[in-house]
């Protein structure tokens, strides 16, 4: 690996840490897991990325798993965030030949 891979890889995980803050911003209760998915599909847009889930044929451009789930919870308009909720969003994004990947967990108010 030289200095050229390792700056395409930075600048990917800076890309993806864009993605995941600005869909993070919006993580509030009420706030559906299809509104976050539809936030970080219009981030990735912007970026001319590609999520790393395209690859696994899988719909979703971010992965939301709320509580005990894991990876990949259900987007939905019906499923909504709410007060006392943990909140693990995760992407992998690839550009210019190169993959970054990263994870957020976020406590929605007060977690016991």
């Amino acid at each position: 690996m030289n200095k050229k891979d390792i700056n395409k890889i930075k600048e990917n995980t800076e890309i993806a840490e864009d993605i995941i803050f600005k869909t993070a911003d919006v993580v509030n209760p009420g706030v559906t897991t299809y509104e976050l998915n539809r936030i970080a599909k219009q981030e990735f847009k912007k970026h001319k990325a590609l999520p790393s889930a395209k690859f696994l044929d899988l719909p979703f451009w971010i992965s939301v798993a709320i509580n005990n789930e894991v990876l990949f919870g259900e987007i939905s308009k019906n499923k909504k965030i709410e007060k006392g909720d943990i909140v693990k969003l995760a992407l992998g994004i690839f550009k210019n030949g190169y993959f970054s990947d990263l994870g957020l967990t976020i406590a929605v108010g007060t977690v016991s």
